[in-house]
């Protein structure tokens, strides 16, 4: 039963502003009917004309009301109001929105002349009022709304059950973004503990030993001793702890689930046997795979690579494990940029600005090909506003993590790199990567007031900076690319799975997330 109100629970919103917008078509033709009426009574004289007029109008509005309300919802649900798909998003939400009431009224208008064959002449005045009305109350409602959510949101550090998160686990806090959200954690008062594997050593850390409030665990999360030595006396878990990357992923399809997938569902198991308040899970903004459209939170996962589809089935599995003491939170990071103390050049971004930097030249595959990136210093500031808010705003919920600004093509990455770093050669091929998508960040920006304060610009000058600083001739060696390594230690990974994953790898494969989910 509770995994059937989970499931439900997220058409929930849908489902209210499609009865909102029933509701508001009619009484858009209602009262302009009303209107209407009035100025034909005053105009009328005898009783037998006011019984027709009575007649003729209640016999319009039963007619036509139920009628738009049809048209409108789904006029509204091809233009992406209710699944936002349609470029419904930021500064183009008012144009789209508007479009979809013209367009439905205009249909409503064709469905009365042609289907109905009422005289549309008698009743124009009543059409374009109703059409008046109906920009009013489908556009100024969710404006409103809009404004209302963005001025009046709460953020508190409580968890769910209101208790203060004062001790925090941070599985694969080692690692390339972990080691900058733990400073980050430490900086905002929170005491910090680190799970990881230490697959690249532990030197993105080392500088953090000894100081009060900090523990680093070293262990493999698949294992369940590992898992509950690291939980036991924290508060929440923000669980980074993954093979990332689709080369990296496609070494060892079972390995890649094991960890991505299959140890998510026994780290979970743990953390609601103790009673742990809070959990954070980092997904990917892959799962979205190739669409022409601006995804959102809500819009349908289309995976294309064994990465993607492995973070798809863990969130399933996170969403699900949501109960009124469990508060469960999916982040769905952009593509990743920026320095960190455990530097990454497998990176899209950081790749391409090391060529550029130190061979002045690099290619770019697809130029057309949109992505979201975002700097792994706000990738930080999302978890650690997560973590703070209010549990009743964020259980259950997913937050893409990035911004409209940082939305770019390939291409026009290239040209931002070209514009800092002058003479370099850019080469253009097309492949058969599949991977295209824009994606909104209208969510984590009006519920938790996020915003990112890194550009392209900044991560290209840090990129840089420390590749003067440090010296690094040999960037495309291992200690900076998760592929490389990982086929380094294959053995190793591999060798190290425990009866609890190997138990659970046995049982059905959980499905990847449903839209909105």
């Amino acid at each position: 039963m509770q995994r059937a109100n989970s499931r439900f629970a997220k058409y929930r919103a849908a489902l209210w502003r499609i009865l909102a917008d029933i509701l508001f078509a009619n009484l858009s033709v209602g009262l302009a009917l009303g209107c209407r009426y009035l100025f034909k009574l005053s105009s009328e004289s005898t009783p037998a004309n006011v019984h027709e007029l009575n007649h003729q109008f209640v016999s319009f509005y039963r007619t036509a009301a139920p009628v738009l309300a049809v048209i409108a919802v789904s006029v509204f649900a091809v233009f992406g109001v209710y699944t936002r798909t349609r470029f419904y998003a930021h500064k183009h939400k008012a144009l789209i929105l508007f479009q979809a009431v013209t367009v439905a009224y205009l249909v409503f208008l064709f469905y009365l002349s042609f289907v109905l064959r009422e005289n549309v002449v008698n009743f124009r005045r009543v059409f374009l009022l109703s059409y008046v009305l109906g920009l009013l109350f489908f556009c100024c409602t969710r404006f409103l709304k809009h404004a209302a959510t963005t001025r009046y949101d709460i953020v508190e550090r409580h968890g769910a059950s209101g208790r203060k998160i004062r001790h925090v686990l941070v599985i694969g806090g080692a690692g390339y973004i972990g080691s900058v959200l733990v400073r980050q954690l430490l900086d905002a008062g929170y005491s910090v503990r680190v799970l990881d594997m230490v697959m690249f050593g532990n030197a993105s850390l080392e500088e953090l030993r000894g100081r009060e409030r900090f523990e680093l665990f070293e262990g493999d999360l698949r294992h369940v001793q590992s898992v509950v030595r690291a939980v036991r006396g924290v508060d929440a878990v923000i669980h980074l702890g993954a093979i990332v990357g689709d080369p990296a992923c496609a070494l060892d399809a079972q390995s890649t689930r094991e960890i991505n997938t299959v140890a998510t569902k026994l780290i979970l198991h743990v953390c609601v046997g103790y009673g742990i308040q809070r959990f954070l899970f980092a997904s990917t903004c892959a799962v979205y795979g190739a669409s022409e459209h601006l995804m959102d939170e809500r819009s349908a996962l289309n995976p294309v690579s064994l990465y993607a589809q492995s973070k798809a089935d863990a969130e399933a599995v996170v969403l699900e494990a949501a109960t009124k003491d469990f508060c469960p939170v999916v982040l769905r990071l952009a593509t990743a940029y920026g320095h960190s103390y455990r530097p990454r050049f497998d990176l899209v971004f950081n790749l391409l600005v090391a060529k550029a930097w130190k061979e002045r030249k690099f290619t770019i595959f697809n130029k057309s090909q949109w992505r979201p990136f975002v700097h792994i210093h706000d990738i930080s500031r999302a978890f650690v506003a997560c973590l703070g808010a209010n549990g009743n705003l964020v259980r259950g919920q997913i937050y893409n993590v990035g911004s409209y600004d940082l939305n770019f093509t390939l291409g026009q990455l290239a040209e931002k790199i070209q514009a800092k770093i002058p003479d370099t050669r850019v080469e253009y091929i097309e492949n058969e990567d599949k991977r295209d998508y824009r994606v909104s960040f209208d969510k984590i920006h009006s519920q938790l007031s996020f915003s990112c304060e890194r550009n392209l610009e900044d991560g290209i000058d840090e990129i840089v900076q420390y590749l003067r600083r440090e010296g690094v001739e040999a960037f495309a060696d291992e200690v900076f690319d998760n592929t490389k390594r990982m086929k380094s230690m294959s053995e190793t990974i591999v060798g190290k799975r425990s009866d609890a994953v190997l138990q659970l790898v046995d049982q059905p494969r959980t499905q990847a997330a449903a839209a909105g989910r």
